[in-house]
């Protein structure tokens, strides 16, 4: 029955066990916290207890929540909290919606029923190497530190959704597992932390931790934890669920990983049972190494062997650090071909490929970068080429020819290179042509000659012929004087002026094939076959030529 005048709990009347022969009739470690909270000092420690066993630390978790709220006027609790080491908690610790509690350091102790902090206000809390069934924490608001570390296990779920921490949330070295088939280790979905959050240092969960929506003030240590979550995905069973959801998360500090150096002290890498996703995340900085990423692929507890895959998609970090710094292409690319097929092909997403090529960039890793936003847009392109190639064949096609010749605009020097293999190629062949005599002079004044006779095929070759005459080494010196300004034929110089634009050597204007079969090679070329190489060289001149000036202008866009 409650004292008269207040709730039932709230006064040491209530807390009377008329079968104990001490002083308050309380049982006997009660007797003495309750001597050592009026102290400020701590229950003397002991080993950990071991139920049904530990009868001396026997302590109803309703006489630590009478404590915690303060005691009352035969029961005076110091500023410094309720500390309890080593103790066998009997019963509920329901602080559901407290305000002010008092400090509650409960180390290496053993609960055996749910705690209950949904929607308190607590000072702080420490259960460093305590065993709980589960913690229904939603909504807690702490002012300083939340320690579940050091060998700390839960058996259960840990919520601490939409939870508010002034200080450190601290679960190194905690276990946190939970049983049950696709079930959450660790709930912090919208948890705000002020500090640091450490899942790191041995910290090892089975069952997913959900961080969706969690905001950190400072970094995110994930370095030598144990993340395990092998069951298959309830939507797309050929992957595996998420081990650690940092979906929408909010770091305002870096995402440490590892291997890394911390305190001095080389620390590895986590290990991922299960995928990853960092879904539309955000981090001041990303310290992880290839052996941070999930196995590609894992044998979950039925048996099946699924995919680990890493959620990239809208996750925005403004650098790389590590001990081990992996911002080579190659590796990188490994990281961005680890999310689901579906977002690599069917649904592109480019944002990761964007991200990474503008990190890289700002770190002065330019090749690097280039490599990746290649690589988007071969994606890219084959994403829209399952879609546009037979609705929109054009739109392919040029970004199909875009892509070969530039690399997407990355590469120029490649259409460069290939422009000049057509310059070469193309005048080599006008070579062998002048010398087979298939060009003969454009002006009507010279092929018409009559004195020219002599020039004309099967006689001559028209460029032989005329190269002579104005370089005297014909005797006809009358004709050297009427042809000495008649630019005489040079096949490498012609094969610039037809596929350069806005460019004249003379060359064009002077010189054209004529229709004429032309052997080659021992194979007597069709007589279109001169011209038509003119053509097609002035074409593919024209259109290189002025793709890659306005490559290198800018004005067509890479991205």
């Amino acid at each position: 029955m409650p004292t008269p005048g207040g709730a039932y709990g709230r006064s040491l009347a209530d807390m009377r066990d008329p079968n104990e022969s001490t002083p308050h009739k309380l049982w006997p470690a009660e007797e003495k916290l309750l001597q050592s909270v009026a102290r400020g000092e701590k229950l003397p420690p002991a080993p950990r207890p071991v139920p049904g066993q530990s009868e001396d630390k026997r302590v109803r978790g309703s006489f630590i929540r009478f404590l915690a709220l303060g005691g009352d006027e035969e029961a005076a609790v110091h500023e410094r909290g309720v500390e309890v080491v080593g103790a066998f908690i009997e019963g509920p610790l329901h602080l559901e919606g407290a305000v002010g509690v008092r400090p509650l350091v409960l180390t290496s102790c053993w609960f055996d029923t749910e705690l209950n902090f949904s929607h308190a206000s607590v000072r702080q809390i420490v259960l460093s190497g305590s065993r709980v069934p589960s913690i229904n924490a939603t909504g807690l608001k702490v002012e300083g530190d939340l320690r579940l570390d050091k060998e700390f296990l839960a058996d259960g779920l840990v919520s601490l959704e939409r939870a508010q921490i002034g200080g450190e949330l601290n679960c190194s070295g905690g276990n946190f597992h939970n049983s049950t088939k696709g079930g959450y280790a660790l709930n912090a979905e919208y948890a705000r932390i002020t500090g640091n959050v450490y899942l790191s240092g041995g910290f090892s969960s089975i069952g997913q931790v959900r961080l969706l929506g969690l905001a950190v003030g400072a970094d995110l240590h994930c370095w030598e934890g144990r993340f395990r979550n092998a069951c298959p995905d309830p939507i797309e069973k050929i992957y595996t669920s998420d081990a650690l959801d940092l979906t929408n998360a909010r770091i305002s500090g870096g995402l440490l990983f590892g291997p890394l150096t911390y305190h001095d002290v080389r620390r590895k890498a986590p290990i991922f049972e299960g995928s990853l996703s960092f879904q539309q995340a955000h981090a001041r900085f990303l310290a992880d190494d290839v052996t941070a990423w999930p196995q590609r692929k894992q044998k979950c507890e039925n048996g099946d062997v699924t995919t680990n895959c890493i959620e990239l998609d809208g996750f925005i970090y403004d650098t790389f650090a590590g001990l081990l710094l992996s911002v080579d292409a190659p590796t990188r690319l490994q990281w961005l071909e680890r999310q689901r097929t579906i977002y690599l092909r069917k649904n592109f997403r480019p944002q990761p490929y964007e991200q990474l090529t503008k990190v890289l960039r700002a770190m002065g890793h330019d090749e690097d970068a280039r490599i990746i936003a290649i690589q988007k847009q071969r994606r890219l392109h084959s994403a829209l080429a399952r879609r546009a190639r037979l609705s929109k064949p054009l739109v392919w096609a040029k970004r199909a020819t875009f892509g070969f010749l530039t690399a997407y605009g990355y590469r120029p020097f490649r259409l460069f290179s290939l422009l000049f293999i057509l310059w070469l190629a193309a005048a080599l062949f006008y070579l062998k042509a002048g010398q087979e005599g298939i060009f003969a002079p454009s002006e009507p004044q010279v092929f018409l000659a009559e004195h020219l006779e002599p020039c004309r095929p099967p006689n001559s070759s028209w460029t032989a012929c005329l190269a002579d005459i104005t370089r005297g080494a014909s005797p006809k010196s009358d004709l050297r004087r009427e042809l000495q300004e008649y630019p005489p034929f040079n096949p490498f110089m012609y094969s610039l002026d037809v596929m350069i634009p806005f460019m004249d050597l003379h060359q064009r204007r002077a010189w054209a094939p004529m229709v004429k079969e032309m052997p080659i090679a021992g194979v007597r070329l069709h007589e279109w076959v001169p011209l038509a190489i003119v053509w097609a060289q002035a074409l593919l001149g024209w259109s290189g030529a002025l793709l890659l000036g306005a490559v290198l202008s800018g004005l067509v866009k890479r991205d």
